[in-house]
């Protein structure tokens, strides 16, 4: 049985066709046009593809048409496709199917097993229908290229060696990507969140952003502002002020250090870490010589409180009575180490003591009010 063939067959049904495939084997193309087809007598044959308006596709073989014929006989549903109903002026043409192409593959093989069978003076030919055994160790072997090739690949996974010719996969998450795509040392450390990765200059009120982490934030200006920072971004940034001014840490939510704020005196700074919740700082370091501070009024010191210095220097405290009654205990972790006017009566009295970075100091319970509270 040999497969035929012909350039552009091409032409339209000129009759319904059925879907019974046991009566519905004649096929009739429009009157005159049959001969764009090959004539087929046995064992000879040929495919066709039907195809209507819509796209529908039904492939034919075709075992019968006499010269001169528009009439052809067939069989349906071929070469996995499904038998339908077809009306008059539907496509019906010669085309390229994969059964025609295994027919023609077929017949090749046949031909050269049936020369092989003839004494020939000229070498035998053979031929291995299956590709993939007839390369089979003959191409050049790359145990590298060989362990790659057994991983199957997925998404956010990365191949690499864990050993000489041995390949594994590995997540390669969002945020490596990004890693990965920064172009230098400064956006990736950016990216990394580290400290003082970079310097952010503000010299007016600003709120901290997420993509300001691990910036040295530097206060320029004439200063009183403030830096709001949001403890819910959990960000971590050194702060420095450069203002001629104050400049007030200030949490979104939260406290700082307990407070509601934290005051930044010109030439001071420190690191400022969020726990999710509040905010505290860390090294805060005072400039030396800094002016004493009324912390009495900025911050509502009182008698019989405990504070801690959270510098990492002493810090000089300056407390007077004011109307002179009672006199004034001084203590240092838990320790007394400063009295004045005790027991006395009708004068003003005054400490000056030092506090230790991380100590705690209490002014003790006198009977008279706080005149001024001074720290520096």
């Amino acid at each position: 049985m040999a497969y035929k063939a012909i350039n552009n067959g091409y032409a339209t049904l000129g009759v319904a066709l059925g879907n019974n495939p046991a009566t519905d084997t004649t096929l009739q193309v429009a009157t005159g046009k049959g001969d764009l087809f090959p004539a087929i007598a046995a064992p000879d044959h040929t495919y066709l593809t039907l195809e209507a308006s819509g796209g529908a596709i039904e492939i034919i073989k075709v075992t019968a048409r006499a010269a001169g014929s528009d009439s052809m006989t067939v069989v349906r549903a071929q070469d996995g496709t499904t038998i339908k109903s077809w009306a008059i002026g539907d496509i019906v043409e010669c085309r390229p199917c994969s059964a025609a192409i295994a027919d023609l593959q077929g017949e090749i093989a046949d031909a050269i097993s049936a020369h092989d069978g003839l004494a020939d003076p000229h070498p035998q030919y053979a031929l291995d229908t299956d590709l993939t055994t007839g390369l089979s160790g003959k191409q050049n072997a790359d145990t590298e290229l060989s362990a790659l090739a057994t991983l199957a690949s997925a998404a956010d996974k990365l191949p690499y060696f864990s050993g000489a010719g041995v390949a594994a996969l590995t997540t390669l998450t969002a945020f490596m990507r990004t890693l990965l795509a920064d172009t230098d040392q400064q956006a990736a450390l950016a990216t990394l969140g580290v400290l003082l990765n970079g310097v952010l200059s503000k010299s007016a009120a600003y709120p901290l952003i997420a993509a300001d982490m691990g910036k040295l934030i530097e206060c320029t200006g004439t200063g009183g502002w403030a830096l709001t920072i949001d403890p819910t971004l959990n960000l971590a940034n050194g702060v420095h002020n450069s203002s001629s001014g104050t400049i007030t840490l200030t949490p979104a939510t939260g406290t700082i250090d307990g407070a509601a704020s934290v005051a930044l005196a010109p030439g001071d700074s420190c690191f400022v870490k969020s726990d999710g919740t509040n905010l505290l700082t860390v090294g805060l370091s005072r400039r030396p010589g800094s002016a004493m501070v009324d912390v009495k009024t900025a911050h509502g010191r009182s008698k019989n409180i405990e504070y801690t210095n959270p510098y990492d220097r002493d810090l000089d405290v300056v407390i007077t009575q004011a109307d002179g009654s009672g006199g004034i205990t001084f203590y240092v972790d838990s320790v007394l180490v400063a009295a004045a006017g005790s027991g006395s009566s009708g004068a003003n009295f005054i400490v000056s003591v030092r506090i230790p970075p991380g100590s705690k100091y209490k002014l003790g319970n006198t009977g008279g009010a706080i005149g001024y509270w001074f720290e520096r």
